[in-house]
């Protein structure tokens, strides 16, 4: 069963950092699993600078928008996984979603992350999470 850890706060409040430098003090392999989207130059710059920021420090980086909790399952062999961010993986869900003429409705959210939570539950290694808390700015 995994250590899972979820860290939330404000919009660039340096939940990323503190998420990364917390992964880097674990022993191990690490698996860097960002579901943010490239969807505008200034997201394809704070992509790079994060991907600058992890360099030499063991990552192996993972880009996926939507199955999140079937990547976290073929993620066993990494000692730690960092998920950055759940918020958007939750827009894209909907998002991805309205592209397709479907409606995406609270049913489905619950589902998609219940398999994510019982794939973190079944991680060898520590998995931790970060997440947006959007009334704090």
């Amino acid at each position: 069963m995994a250590h899972i850890t979820l860290i939330t706060g404000g919009t660039r409040s340096g939940k990323s950092l503190f998420g990364q430098q917390m992964a880097e003090r674990q022993a191990g392999t690490r698996l860097f699993l960002a579901t943010c989207p490239v969807m505008d130059d200034e997201m394809a710059q704070r992509i790079r600078r994060h991907r600058q920021d992890r360099q030499g420090g063991n990552w192996q980086t993972i880009e996926e928008t939507v199955a999140v909790a079937a990547q976290l399952d073929l993620a066993g062999r990494y000692d730690t996984v960092l998920i950055d961010c759940l918020t958007l993986w939750i827009n894209n869900l909907m998002f991805y979603a309205g592209l397709g003429d479907r409606v995406i409705d609270e049913d489905r959210i619950e589902t998609e992350t219940t398999s994510l939570l019982a794939a973190a539950r079944r991680h060898p290694g520590r998995v931790i999470m970060i997440s947006n808390e959007v009334g704090l700015g």
